[in-house]
């Protein structure tokens, strides 16, 4: 896609166009300052936002890391980044804590773990906006800022509304993807929302290193296929390993760093930054303005059939509308239930059925692993004896919990899924209804909500096995080593087994709790959107309305100049449209 100018090919640049659409704006009062004024400080100010997204622990922070060279932002095995973190070219390292109040505060280094991860900041309770770093790096010298945001899908579920309100500001982005685990449906959604919202997507694969040539095709052919419905059959994907990266750089060899896969996507994201990045930048502002053009159209040309109706004739109309109104409201409440109750049901006939099943086979496993484990090892010192069973025991009750969580994530996701898809349909059926009805009233157009299931993953499930017994409880307590070696190996035994077989009893039943937890979660987050999508368009259609019908009632004293205040917005908003539409029309994918 290349840049295209509106109207006169004569006419100066496509930023020019894009100032002059937001002047025009600004000075019809057309849109809402807020989000105008932000729309022209991101044009003026020239900075261009290349955002790290993904599900958590998918190396985003690794990445950027690997970008700049050297680690810099604190990275970890569980969901550490709770903060956006904004990378920004300067001549010497710089660090600055935004607070929400306004405050801003000069850190160290040292400190930086104590603002952007969940250890340091549990739950965001210092109120911290953003961190703001400056940094001598090359990719951030010509205007680019690496953001790194919060994972989304772990417990954390604050973290995943950091950056989802975050998406919309970016203007390309780095989508990360891991070769441990296919693309799960959560992440096929996240994913169209990202390819809707940004200009260029990048696909990098991570984690590469951790398998091997033949496994790593696979998985990029699975991912391929997997993706190839949302950004079509040639999507290029980087398979990188980041922690290859990072310690390449730290050791200064070449190879290490062609082995982490970095090099072809270094002259990928270089050649766009280059020649591409002013597109994507003027693309992102485009699509921003278009996105409040389109809402100011719908409730201007809503208002001015309301300020233009005979009187009587709207009060009739807005009698039968509020009926049809209240009908949508019935509806709502009607799906919210339906959605509690689907979760359950989920619940019930899915995962605890599953899960039943599962721990009965995995306690006859264990149960004889143990069995098999005593008789390969009895020539052990007891003590010795029961400790090698205990973790034996625990590592393989943690490797199939692992794997059937995994697998279960998956069904589950992909049920609940099908279950907020079907609910959002009739949502929107009924809401189509009431626009429906709004059009033949007084022909407005109208765009339908999309709904999206928020199924929250979170691989970060603690392993609660049992607490350290008393001393008479221990494997290998003073009394076992007291009794001869055949009846104390036996009690070893005994009790390991019962122990085994105990601690995967009580994983389940906690695992259970999880799911538990996590559906409903997953059902309130998902009624909440649904429920805010509907306030949303009523409010707009409420306002409209109400506007409309006050000021038709105050007299054509003040009806007749409303009508030709509003006519004259829609004309600039049209003007405005039409200006951008080519600007905005295109995408182009890596």
């Amino acid at each position: 896609m290349q840049l295209r100018e509106a109207g006169n090919p004569n006419r100066t640049s496509v930023r020019g166009i894009l100032e002059r659409c937001l002047a025009s704006l600004r000075e019809g009062g057309d849109l809402p300052a807020q989000a105008r004024e932000a729309l022209e400080e991101k044009l003026a100010s020239n900075a261009f936002n290349l955002v790290a997204v993904g599900q958590f622990k998918r190396g985003k922070t690794s990445v950027i890391n690997a970008l700049i060279g050297e680690e810099l932002l604190p990275v970890g095995v569980v969901p550490l980044t709770s903060i956006v973190t904004v990378l920004a070219y300067g001549e010497r390292l710089t660090i600055e804590v935004r607070y929400d109040d306004g405050r801003r505060e000069r850190i160290s280094r040292e400190r930086l773990p104590e603002f952007v991860t969940e250890t340091g900041n549990p739950r965001n309770e210092k109120r911290v906006s953003e961190v703001a770093i400056a940094y001598p790096s090359a990719w951030l010298k010509a205007g680019v800022r690496l953001v790194d945001t919060p994972g989304i899908g772990s417990v954390y579920e604050h973290n995943t509304d950091v950056a989802q309100r975050y998406l919309p500001k970016a203007d390309a982005v780095l989508f990360l993807l891991s070769v441990e685990q296919p693309a799960s449906q959560a992440e096929r959604d996240y994913l169209k929302e990202v390819a809707r919202l940004a200009s260029r997507v990048f696909v990098l694969v991570n984690k590469a290193d951790l398998v091997s040539e033949a496994e790593l095709r696979e998985a990029l052919e699975f991912t391929r296929r997997a993706l190839a419905d949302v950004l079509g059959a040639g999507v290029r994907l980087f398979p990188v390993s980041a922690r290859l990266a990072v310690e390449a750089r730290a050791r200064g060899s070449e190879d290490l760093l062609q082995r982490s896969g970095f090099p072809p996507f270094f002259g990928t994201l270089r050649a766009f930054l280059s020649s591409g990045k002013e597109e994507a930048f003027l693309v992102s502002v485009a699509r921003n303005v278009l996105r409040l053009v389109a809402q100011a159209r719908f409730e201007r040309a809503l208002e001015l059939k309301a300020v233009s109706a005979p009187l009587e004739e709207l009060e009739q109309k807005l009698q039968r509308f509020q009926a049809r109104r209240q009908e949508l409201l019935a509806a709502r409440d009607e799906h919210v239930v339906i959605v509690k109750a689907e979760q359950k049901k989920l619940l019930r006939e899915v995962v605890e059925i599953d899960l039943e099943a599962f721990e009965a086979q995995l306690v006859r496993d264990i149960a004889a692993r143990v069995e098999r484990q005593f008789e390969e090892r009895r020539s052990l010192p007891a003590r010795k004896l029961a400790e090698t069973l205990h973790q034996q025991a625990v590592e393989e009750i943690r490797r199939r919990f692992d794997a059937w969580r995994a697998a279960e994530d998956e069904k589950v996701s992909s049920a609940f899924q099908a279950t907020c898809e079907r609910v959002a349909a009739r949502l929107d059926a009924a809401v189509d209804e009431l626009y429906r009805f709004a059009a033949d009233l007084f022909a407005v157009p109208y765009e339908a909500i999309h709904a999206e299931t928020l199924w929250s993953e979170d691989a970060r499930f603690h392993y609660k096995f049992w607490e350290e017994p008393g001393s008479l409880y221990l494997l290998a307590s003073s009394a076992v080593l007291a009794l001869p070696r055949l009846i104390g190996d036996r009690m070893i035994l005994r009790r390991a087994r019962e122990a085994a077989i105990d601690a995967a009893r009580t994983q389940s039943g906690r695992v259970r709790y999880d799911f538990q937890q996590r559906l409903e979660r997953s059902a309130a987050a998902f009624e909440t959107r649904m429920l805010a999508n509907v306030a949303t368009v009523l409010q707009g259609l409420d306002r409209a309305l109400t506007d409309g019908a006050a000021m038709q009632r105050s007299g054509e004293a003040q009806a007749g100049p409303r009508r030709q205040s509003i006519q004259a917005s829609l004309g600039r908003l049209e003007r405005v449209r039409s200006g951008l539409e080519s600007i905005a029309g295109g995408r182009t994918w890596s």
